[in-house]
Order: structure tokens, then C-alpha cells, then sequence
């Protein structure tokens, strides 16, 4: 693997705030960081452990972004093999779908190629995806409702989940921060399945398409972003992953809320719209903050909530990287 400082990202923190409305809380502001070049649009965005580093991956590219000096960031080149995408944990574990959707190359950033990994499942992929310490791989079947769970360390199958039952197709299946669970998706419906006994929690069905969702760090709650057909009432609803039953919901008003991420201790969450980055109390469900960072061509594309809830990362679709705080 190549590592190589990245010379196109160039802007240092700015003191200047951004224009925002609607206040909430107490503090707001709007930090301009950094302006982020890749050739493909960035498919994912995580915080590190610290709260000091930003790492954004696309289809061809990983940048880790030092979020005090975004002038001395990096950017990998993970080599002349194509991927359908590439996704990263906080712990900074990269893994990689290959074209030939068969095969999985994980990647350590701060090792060198030869320590690369390669797992191949033996069917197609639909999904893969890594979990928060980085020490497990998550990967979907194209061809039945199957997920594998491999040990990044030495590519071991650790877990073989089936059992999910659904009507649509699955879109993708992940696990929950301590690897002791495995959430289901598929349009509209979620189920929890535990990684050790199999034993599926009661299946959350929506009315319509689920356009967000994460699961809390603790697996306690399920946040899902949602509009009903004349968008009058974007809604992140709240759902025990368990029983299957409401805890509560926020009501955001004319919107689609596309992205949500909770803070590492589960005390925040952040959503997003096209324009608009708010901040909810998954506790009592009301709206902490509404900060507006976008309009006209721009749109925000990706958000990452910081590990201790104080601010978020959000990214917009011309490539300027913002720091909102509450």
C-alpha cells in the first residue's frame, strides 16, 4: 500500500462561523475545516476513538483528516485493484468489495501491503461492513438471506446468520458496536438477531422505506429516519430492537432525514437532511439543536456525530467539511 500526504486538501480551521438558523440551544456554531477532492463521492465517514480524527472513504480513496490541523491529513492509495466500495471502522480498519463482488481485502492503513488480508466467502456479496473496534468483517449474500462474520486478525469465520424473514429483498445487514449483535434490514423492516444464540428480537416493520437508521451503542434503541408519501412529516422514531415497540419519535417537519449517528455513549444523535443537521435527545426525544448549513446547489452528503456528542461532522456534496457544535 501507498501512503502519501494529501496535497489537494489545503484550507487550515477557519475562525469565521457559517450563517445557520434555528436556535435551540444554548451554543451553537458552524466551523468551516477542510475541502475534500475525491474522484468518487464519499460513501462513509467516522470519527476515531479520541475524537481527533476524521476518516472518509469513497470508491477509490481513504483520507484520515487530523481535525485540529487539517493541513497535515493523509490520503491512501490502496493500489490498482478495482472495488465496488470501501468501508472503515472507527478503529480504522479498512475493508474493500472487490469488482468480482467475491472478494473482501481488508486493509491497516499504518501497515504496509503485504500485511493486507483477503476473505472470500464463496458466493456473491451484497454488503460488507466492519465493526467498531475494527476486529470482526461483515459479510452479506447476493444470493440468500446469509451474513458471515469473519475475524479481521486472521479471516476465521467466527459466525454463520441466517434466519431472517422477509417478504422484499434484504438491502444490508450490520453488526451492533460490541459484535454481540446482527441487525437485519430490508425496506421498511429491521429484526436483531444475537450473534451467539441465533434468537431474533420482534420484527420492527415500517409503513414505508426506512431512508436512515442506526442502532444505539448500548443496543438498546433503534433510531429510524422516515417520511410518509406527501413529506409533511420527515420523523426519526425511536424503536425497543427487543420487543419491537415504540419509545417515542422527533418530529422534523417537511424534510427526509437520510442520515443519523448516534455519539459513541449513546447520549446524542445527530440527523440530517438535504439542508439542515439537527440534534436529538434519544432519551426525551426532543430536538436539541437545528443548525441550516446548506441551500441551493449544495446539499449535505454524510454526517458523523463525535464520540462525546458535542458536535458533528458534516460533509457537503461540494466537498466542504464542516464541524457543528451545540
Amino acid at each position: 500500500m501507498m501512503k502519501m500526504k494529501a496535497l489537494n486538501i489545503f484550507f487550515a480551521v477557519l475562525s469565521c462561523m457559517l450563517v445557520f438558523s434555528g436556535v435551540y440551544a444554548q451554543t451553537e456554531e458552524a466551523v468551516m475545516l477542510t475541502s475534500v477532492k475525491t474522484e468518487t463521492p464519499v460513501s462513509r465517514m467516522v470519527w476515531n476513538e479520541t475524537g481527533t480524527v476524521l476518516t472518509l472513504v469513497s470508491k477509490d480513496s481513504v483520507q484520515n483528516i487530523a481535525v485540529s490541523s487539517p493541513s497535515e491529513s493523509e490520503s491512501y492509495n490502496l493500489g490498482e485493484k478495482s472495488y465496488m466500495f470501501i468501508t472503515v471502522s472507527e478503529a480504522g480498519v479498512v475493508a474493500a468489495l472487490s469488482d468480482d463482488w467475491k472478494t473482501i481485502y481488508i486493509y491497516d492503513p499504518e501497515s504496509p501491503e503485504k500485511d493486507m488480508k483477503t476473505i472470500t466467502p464463496g458466493f456473491n456479496l451484497l454488503s460488507v461492513s466492519v465493526s467498531k473496534d475494527g476486529s470482526r468483517i461483515l459479510a452479506d449474500s447476493a444470493e440468500k438471506i446469509r451474513t458471515l462474520v469473519y475475524d479481521a486478525a486472521d479471516g476465521s469465520l467466527v459466525y454463520d446468520l441466517d434466519g431472517f424473514e422477509t417478504a422484499a429483498p434484504v438491502y444490508d445487514s450490520s453488526l451492533s458496536a460490541d459484535g454481540k449483535a446482527c441487525l437485519w434490514h430490508s425496506r421498511g423492516t429491521f429484526a436483531l438477531q444475537n450473534t451467539e444464540d441465533s434468537s431474533f428480537g420482534k420484527t420492527i416493520s415500517l409503513w414505508d422505506f426506512a431512508s436512515s437508521y442506526e442502532l444505539s451503542p448500548d443496543n438498546s434503541t433503534l433510531a429510524v429516519g422516515i417520511i410518509n408519501n406527501d413529506y409533511e412529516n420527515g420523523t426519526v422514531i425511536f424503536f425497543d430492537p427487543l420487543t419491537g415497540e415504540e419509545k417515542g419519535r422527533t418530529i422534523l417537519g417537511k424534510t427526509s432525514p437520510y442520515e443519523v449517528s448516534y455519539s459513541d455513549d449513546g447520549s446524542v444523535l445527530w440527523a440530517a437532511d438535504a439542508e439542515t443537521v439537527y440534534c436529538i435527545d434519544p432519551k426525551t426525544f426532543e430536538l436539541e439543536a437545528q443548525v441550516t448549513l446548506a441551500g441551493g446547489e449544495n446539499r449535505t452528503s454524510r454526517i458523523a456525530a463525535s464520540p462525546d456528542g458535542k458536535s458533528a461532522a458534516v460533509l457537503l456534496n461540494n466537498g466542504d467539511l464542516l464541524l457543528v457544535s451545540k
